[in-house]
């Protein structure tokens, strides 16, 4: 994703609301079809939505836990944990 699509989620975005599909759709569908051709190339498309778009933005795909599951995700700013569950994240 280009740096000009990156700036538009990072700033006046207090509440999160740039991360909806709808206020993408609505005012850059332009970003909702970058989103959908890398979902579509990475095979991506059983992820919600926010976590399509956080890893378009990071062009990279779920980060997967030491048990071989998805780690789970945090926040589009944060991204995705180191572990999937609390149980995988005692056993080490």
């Amino acid at each position: 994703m280009k740096i000009i699509e990156k700036y538009l989620f990072l700033t006046n975005n207090h509440n999160g609301y740039k991360y909806s599909e709808r206020w993408l759709n609505k005012n850059h569908n332009w970003v909702l079809r970058d989103v959908d051709n890398f979902i579509k190339n990475n095979k991506l498309e059983t992820l919600p939505f926010k976590q399509k778009l956080y890893c378009t933005i990071t062009n990279s795909k779920p980060k997967k836990c030491y048990c071989g599951n998805n780690s789970s995700f945090i926040s589009i700013n944060e991204g995705y944990g180191k572990y999937c569950s609390n149980k995988c994240s005692y056993q080490l």
